[in-house]
């Protein structure tokens, strides 16, 4: 039994271009497809299917449109000037967001100044 307000554990294991989650619900494996640096395709496999996605970044490398195969808008994203996000439409299948930056529960993880 979990304590009130415990929260589910969720492991996620980094293979390259590769991501598989495993949570109490299922696996996720993800696969990013990179053109000159920047994220550009994604495939998804879960367990009721798989799914593949062209990533529209804009100049930062935010994943601000996402699209299926044949081209139909499957999100959208858009950022305020400080990364917050504003105006979204549908589910954005990867957690890569302002600036290509991994979002965990909430937050961006951005690299810290130099000292």
């Amino acid at each position: 039994m979990q304590p009130v307000g415990a929260t589910t554990p969720v492991t996620t294991v980094f293979l390259g271009a590769v991501e598989i989650t495993l949570s109490p619900t299922g696996r996720i494996t993800r696969t990013y497809y990179f053109i000159h640096g920047q994220r550009s395709a994604l495939r998804e496999q879960r367990s009721d299917g798989i799914g593949v996605y062209f990533l529209h970044g804009d100049a930062l490398g935010s994943a601000s449109l996402v699209t299926g195969l044949t081209g139909t808008v499957v999100s959208s994203l858009r950022y305020t000037p400080y990364g917050l996000p504003r105006g979204e439409t549908g589910r954005l299948p990867t957690p890569y967001r302002y600036t290509g930056q991994r979002e965990t529960g909430g937050l961006l993880r951005l690299p810290g100044p130099a000292l």
